[in-house]
């Protein structure tokens, strides 16, 4: 199982739990010390050191070739959309966020269905930017991964960059449309994917760990997993439930 984290103060980061359950557990960790759920537990642990990065596909902005977090934001505010046994969704709105003094409102509704740790995300802005990117952490010892179908992209890494012990290994993920996007090239601190000036965009996320049962474990067998999402969103299946 994973779970993700999104920071809601100015990192707007994006962290990555292994779980080793079912049961959501964040609540009640942590509690006995800074670095305790950086360190594998029965329920498990937080895996990826973000930094200074966007982590596992946070929004940024380009300020010449930095990327700037949410420094500079007037209110953000986040409302539970839907919570039940097939899928949750909540929405993050930002209001004024402001970068290279041009001010915008953004607001991102994250879903995510049972059963699949991909993460959709869709984006709608006040007014198109040119400078809005996402991007993955970049860590040494990881292989970088790219494969395409149809519309969609996936860029990824994997490898021992999971802080839960030396030598684990971790599975990260980040999908986009090539209607949707400008370029994909590596930053400083991550692997990033400029968006085009639009007001409404859709990507996804994912990470997978490796020890857990129903996980891939090596790296051919994630991009398996990868190739297999990239078919899914090209393709999506629909279903109508009468009553």
């Amino acid at each position: 199982m994973i779970g993700y984290r999104l920071y809601l103060d100015w990192r707007n980061g994006i962290d990555v739990f292994a779980k080793t359950g079912t049961k959501p557990v964040l609540a009640g960790v942590g509690q006995n010390g800074y670095d305790s759920y950086h360190e594998l537990a029965d329920w498990g642990a937080d895996v990826l050191k973000v930094g200074p990065s966007l982590g596992l596909g946070a929004l940024g902005r380009l300020d010449s070739d930095k990327v700037m977090h949410f420094q500079n934001v007037d209110n953000t505010s986040w409302t539970l959309l839907n919570d039940n046994k097939l899928s949750a969704s909540f929405n993050v709105n930002y209001q004024g966020w402001s970068v290279k003094n041009k001010k915008v409102d953004v607001s991102t509704d994250y879903i995510i269905r049972a059963g699949d740790p991909t993460t959709l995300i869709d984006v709608t802005l006040s007014e198109p930017l040119d400078n809005l990117v996402t991007g993955l952490v970049i860590h040494p010892k990881t292989h970088f991964i790219k494969h395409q179908y149809k519309e969609w992209v996936v860029i990824a890494t994997y490898g021992e960059q999971s802080v839960a012990a030396a030598g684990d290994e971790l599975g990260l993920a980040l999908f986009y449309q090539t209607s949707e996007v400008l370029e994909q090239y590596q930053g400083q601190h991550d692997y990033l994917v400029k968006f085009k000036p639009l007001t409404q965009l859709t990507y996804g996320l994912m990470a997978v760990w490796p020890q857990h049962p129903s996980s891939p474990k090596t790296q051919q067998e994630f991009e398996t997993l990868l190739n297999e999402k990239l078919h899914a969103l090209a393709s999506p299946v629909e279903a109508t439930i009468s009553y």
